[in-house]
């Protein structure tokens, strides 16, 4: 049965990164100017800043996850784009995934055929683009997806250990993007539902 597992997340992988590898040839377009393109590069730990600051100046955002992955890599890559895009890839493989992981996890427990269909159909839906395409808008939409996925999984499951999971993965979701302010709620309906 392990091996079900790994072709079904190999495909995942090989389906996200096939539909997605146009992206590299792309440039910067709306918030990535603001946000990437007219930054500076930050030094050492000076992009540990991006924890006291607005995500935006003239809006109250609080975001500094997207915003430290945007700044590591101006500082590793400059203005070059494509490294950019091919980050927002490979985050929405690790989006992929873990829908592939919450359709599996013994609460839910779809057979792998099922599991792999709902990830895909999740990863590829055409308005999965506007969360790769552009870098900075992308980067806002993935992280916190990733991280409130990663904390119903951990939530789904017996407490103990998944509980401190779940208490991280929810902290980073909201040093992603206000909108993970949702999981109390989802994590109440999976009590009344019974799933948790």
């Amino acid at each position: 049965m392990r091996w079900q597992g790994t072709l079904a997340a190999a495909a995942l992988l090989a389906l996200v990164a096939a539909s997605f590898a146009p992206a590299a040839r792309l440039g910067f377009v709306y918030d990535d100017h603001e946000l990437i393109v007219d930054r500076e590069a930050p030094r050492g730990l000076e992009i540990a800043r991006v924890f006291a600051e607005r995500h935006w100046p003239t809006l109250p955002y609080y975001r500094p996850i997207p915003r430290a992955s945007m700044l590591a890599q101006k500082a590793l890559h400059g203005d070059d784009p494509a490294p950019y895009h091919a980050a927002n890839v490979l985050l929405a493989a690790a989006v992929a995934l873990a829908a592939l992981a919450l359709l599996r996890a013994p609460a839910l427990e779809l057979p792998w055929p099922l599991a792999l269909a709902g990830a895909a159909l999740f990863a590829l839906h055409p308005i999965a683009s506007s969360c790769v395409y552009p870098i900075a808008s992308g980067r806002e939409t993935l992280w916190p997806t990733l991280f409130e996925i990663l904390a119903v999984i951990a939530y789904l499951r017996p407490r103990g250990p998944a509980l401190g999971l779940c208490l991280a993965a929810t902290g980073a979701a909201l040093l992603s993007k206000e909108h993970a302010l949702i999981l109390p709620l989802l994590f109440a309906s999976a009590d009344l539902l019974g799933l948790s």
